[in-house]
């Protein structure tokens, strides 16, 4: 057997183009797989930041706004009673309010595409909520009110207003897959 009898054997030509096959995979095509692979992580990232950065303004926008709110018909209840405060705080209410309602606005955008249709509808509620049975009462009381108010309802009303927003928060953070929802369960 000669050395052109082995070059041009049908064995030698199969494993010289198996050896560039190989090369050819590990090469090119290896690096275009993991490249994919790495873009894909990354895409799952992103959106697992999106929907974090979208759990974490919710709550703080309508937490903070109803917080702001209840701190004006606390300070004016009857058990704590301190007009000075209370004035403090809805001063405060005030100066803050519209940025936080924009907050809202940009949270409920950003939900549209974050979230089922379901809940950014129920996080557009929350907002029409917190203006019709918090900000409204709390606003028509301080105008309204010279020595006689009803802070302490509309304290017990926000107060309730707030169980809901934090069952929103909780529910929102489930459908963002931030949460196992057997951590909201209880246990008997």
């Amino acid at each position: 057997m000669t050395l052109l009898s082995v070059v041009i054997g049908k064995s030698f030509i199969e494993k010289a183009l198996l050896l560039v096959l190989a090369a050819a995979i590990s090469g090119f095509l290896l690096p275009l797989i993991f490249k994919y692979i790495d873009h894909q992580r990354s895409e799952r990232i992103s959106l697992k930041q999106a929907k974090m950065e979208l759990h974490s303004d919710v709550a703080e926008t309508v937490l903070r706004s109803m917080t702001l709110a209840l701190d004006i018909s606390y300070l004016g209840s009857k058990k704590t009673k301190d007009e000075e405060m209370q004035a403090m705080a809805y001063a405060r209410y005030n100066e803050r309010i519209a940025d936080l309602m924009a907050d809202w606005r940009v949270a409920f955008s950003k939900s549209q595409t974050l979230t089922t249709s379901e809940l950014s509808d129920e996080l557009q509620s929350l907002q029409a909520v917190f203006f019709g049975g918090i900000d409204t009462p709390v606003m028509k009381s301080w105008s309204n009110c010279k020595h006689d108010c009803e802070w302490d309802r509309i304290h017990a009303e926000s107060l309730r207003y707030l169980a809901e927003a934090n069952s929103f928060i909780k529910k929102l953070a489930i459908d963002l897959e931030l949460s196992d929802p057997d951590l909201f369960t209880t246990v008997r």
